[in-house]
């Protein structure tokens, strides 16, 4: 007998046992009996060790509707939340982080609003926190929920296309998912990016305004294609995206983001652009223009910490505001952590 489960909060989970715990009882702890009922939680775990798995094993028993599958056939960000969402049976699924949790009394306002709701896509606010400190109490400066109709594309990609990079802040009907993922973009890591803006084409979508997830810092894994992510698979998923004005995307993200020194120099503030970077990806390119790769040598030679203490200075004197694009409080959590180490 098929379960008819409203949500299903899907879970792709890489080695952040503990976190992961702490995630599941903090969703199991915001939902009331008659609440369990319309919820269940998927885990698909690509861990290498056998840490999650133990831990699961242990807790599975005593928590209602949730499910487990050890997921070593899908190593990869992108193929590990496609794994997961064939786990789901809910009329949504939610991506929701392995190390994030819920804003405190969010959940059952926020599941009577996804009770009565219209619109197939919803995307939801969230909060930053480290620790016991909420660094960031809106990701997204917004304090109503906005509609984006069926036809009202672009809007929905210039202003949401940022925050979508964070997969946990979709909610989507699963068959809209299904309908839409184009399983050619994994290895992107916005493989739902990808997905998402397929569906919206024939689909009204909301951002609905009141945080409900609480993203951790700092317990990111930054992998080392860190450069090619954001600054060639991103950009590719963006522009190839159909149905939408290059106007919009360009509001996202310039086509060829390598032809913008500021990329160069705040990549190189975050550690993430040095010699090898610069010899993988700027030298032979030939989009790039003879003086630009000059400068990007020039700027992969610069110590970190003169361009990491430059941009802290720049954030804090110059762009303080936080914008529907840019958090001034995150990016200097971030900034602040890295020049501790």
């Amino acid at each position: 007998m098929k379960n008819n489960f409203l949500l299903s909060i899907v879970i792709p989970s890489n080695n952040k046992t503990s976190l992961l715990v702490e995630a599941i009882n903090s969703l199991f702890d915001e939902l009331s009996d008659e609440q369990k009922k319309q919820v269940e939680i998927c885990i698909s775990d690509n861990s290498k060790n056998n840490d999650t798995n133990l831990a699961i094993l242990n807790i599975i028993d005593f928590h209602q509707n949730l499910s487990y599958r050890r997921s070593l056939d899908a190593p990869s960000l992108d193929e590990n939340t496609y794994m997961v969402s064939t786990m789901a049976s809910g009329k949504y699924i939610w991506f929701f982080g392995d190390d994030d949790m819920v804003v405190p009394k969010s959940m059952k306002i926020f599941l009577q609003f996804l009770e009565s709701t219209e619109h197939p896509i919803v995307i939801v606010n969230s909060q930053s926190f480290y620790l016991d400190n909420v660094i960031q109490t809106r990701r997204m400066p917004i304090t109503q929920n906005i509609i984006f109709q069926k036809d009202n594309n672009n809007d929905f990609l210039s202003s949401m296309a940022g925050y979508l990079t964070y997969l946990p802040c979709i909610i989507i009907k699963k068959d809209l998912w299904d309908k839409n993922y184009n399983i050619n973009t994994q290895g992107t890591y916005f493989s739902h990016i990808d997905c998402i803006l397929r569906a919206k084409l024939s689909s009204s979508a909301c951002f609905y305004a009141d945080p409900i997830i609480k993203m951790r810092l700092h317990s990111q894994t930054w992998t080392e294609k860190h450069f090619q992510i954001w600054n060639i698979f991103y950009p590719k998923i963006i522009w190839d995206a159909d149905g939408f004005s290059n106007e919009a995307k360009n509001q996202v993200i310039n086509k060829n983001p390598l032809n913008k020194i500021k990329r160069y120099l705040s990549s190189r503030a975050y550690d993430r652009f040095g010699l090898k970077i610069w010899h993988q990806f700027v030298r032979g390119s030939q989009e790039i223009s003879f003086s630009k790769k000059l400068i990007a040598i020039l700027i992969a030679l610069t110590p970190v910490w003169i361009l990491r203490n430059l941009l802290i200075f720049q954030i804090k004197s110059f762009r303080s505001k936080q914008t529907m694009q840019f958090c001034p409080d995150l990016a200097l959590a971030l900034l602040e952590k890295l020049r501790s180490k």
